[in-house]
């Protein structure tokens, strides 16, 4: 027969351990952790690419999304720092590995800019991604470094979900594309092109392709020389500004 302290400590040990379930229950479990995924474009190409959703206790229902485009040579991890930053705020980010700059047969010589550029189908996919992980269909900007400033331009003209295109440290020319041209075409889509003041190529792209833009466009310039996506590691309050623009955008009901 169970003694009465038996008892007692009997019922000790369950009040413990269903208040230890009901504080594991309650509490919260945080942002999920960046998924990696393999997409597959509607030209039969795999491309990687990575998934950061935002925490779901703070997020919207159907939450603004960021497609993020490394440089040539460089993968997801460049964005990985400025990814969390935007989850953390409330944004779906997608980073994708797109293919390179060569394009097939030279064609955006003198016909304009190469539209059907195969990086293109990559984006679309990580778009998809983006809003088959529940992220709203029409919110959607794009950012891209170096190169992939002229893919985020280029998808711009092609998709129009897109609501605002970001750069950083851009390239005027590269691969057979004339990043001037491409924006020269934009239409209901502001842009932001930022690079480092030391940066001679990237900042003076910058300053060449908001001129060349038909739409609302500003430049920011930072000291020093740190190009691409690095260039937030040097100067963190640039990420807050890339984002304070892009909710008066995004946000916007």
């Amino acid at each position: 027969m169970a003694t009465p302290a038996l008892l007692r400590r009997l019922g000790a040990v369950v009040l413990c351990l269903a208040l230890a379930g009901l504080h594991a229950a309650c509490s919260p479990a945080g942002p999920p952790k960046p998924a990696p995924l393999t997409l597959r474009t509607a030209d039969g190409a795999a491309v990687t690419a990575v998934l950061h959703a935002p925490d779901p206790r703070a997020a919207r229902e159907r939450p603004p999304s960021l497609l993020l485009v490394p440089g040539p040579g460089r993968d997801h991890g460049v964005w990985e720092g400025f990814a969390a930053a935007a989850a953390a705020r409330g944004y779906l980010c997608a980073v994708v590995d797109p293919r390179g700059p060569g394009v097939p047969d030279r064609a955006a010589g003198k016909g304009g800019p190469e539209r059907g550029h195969p990086a293109l189908a990559d984006l679309a996919a990580a778009r998809e991604a983006l809003v088959a992980a529940g992220a709203d269909p029409e919110n959607l900007a794009v950012a891209g470094e170096e190169f992939g400033t002229t893919l985020a331009l280029l998808y711009a003209l092609a998709e129009p979900a897109v609501q605002a295109v970001v750069g950083v440290s851009p390239v005027l020319e590269m691969g057979g594309l004339d990043a001037e041209r491409v924006v020269r075409d934009l239409k209901d889509c502001p842009a932001l092109f930022v690079a480092a003041e030391n940066d001679g190529l990237g900042a003076a792209a910058a300053r060449a392709l908001k001129a060349a833009a038909p739409v609302f466009s500003e430049v920011r310039l930072y000291r020093g020389t740190a190009s691409g996506a690095d260039l937030f590691a040097a100067h963190p309050q640039a990420m807050g500004e890339v984002f304070t623009w892009l909710e008066g955008i995004l946000h916007a009901d």
